[in-house]
């Protein structure tokens, strides 16, 4: 197994894939590399980011993901629990927070799980005195006043997918012009294919005759 994510070394052996129904669906954020040897977690892949690790989980049973979660919440160390519990949707979400800063937090639907998964992580590296973010927090939504940039596609000026497609709406329609716009490329420039793609693939608005 890869020693960082858990995932099996697949380029080097032959593999059968097929589909694995699944009842539960998590998406987790912890500062300490998480304990996964739980045997309710039918799946888990788990990767290094600022100030913690990120962590996506499947689980066969709805009830097992909602008691990993919560266990997972106990055993962190904080002074403030949030949690929220959807008895319709099953939707269940908790975080931990200690002396305002994000320990844990874990969003987990019967369904994938649709969060801004690089929002949630840059919130490892914040301090939240209101209670009104630390519910954001919770809610995995950014506020309107700081917009969620996406995943990141320029990891020098840490510049994301939404504020790169912001800058081709507006007319920006090669590398360069982006660069100026955005910062995104003008540095090791290994991602200038990827705003190249991005510049192929989104339709941009005809100018009126």
């Amino acid at each position: 197994l890869d020693p960082f994510s858990g995932q099996p070394a697949s380029k080097n052996v032959a593999v059968n894939l097929g589909p694995e129904a699944m009842d539960a669906y998590a998406f987790m954020l912890t500062r300490e590399k998480p304990h996964l040897s739980d045997p309710a977690i039918s799946y888990w892949a788990t990767a290094k980011c600022v100030g913690g690790w990120r962590t996506e989980l499947a689980f066969k049973g709805i009830g097992q993901a909602m008691s990993f979660g919560d266990k997972l919440a106990t055993g962190s160390n904080g002074d403030q629990t949030l949690d929220y519990n959807d008895p319709v949707s099953h939707a269940h979400r908790v975080a931990v927070f200690d002396r305002g800063r994000l320990e844990m937090a874990f969003y987990m639907s019967p369904e994938p799980v649709m969060l801004s998964r690089e929002w949630l992580v840059e919130q490892l590296q914040s301090t939240f005195d209101l209670a009104a973010d630390r519910q954001r927090v919770l809610a995995g939504r950014a506020d309107a006043n700081l917009p969620d940039k996406g995943p990141i596609v320029c990891s020098c000026m840490t510049v994301g997918t939404n504020e790169i497609l912001e800058a081709i709406h507006a007319g920006h329609s090669t590398v360069t012009s982006i660069g100026e716009a955005t910062q995104a490329g003008t540095n090791c420039g290994s991602c200038r294919s990827e705003l190249q793609a991005l510049i192929e693939r989104t339709p941009r608005p005809v100018a009126a005759e």
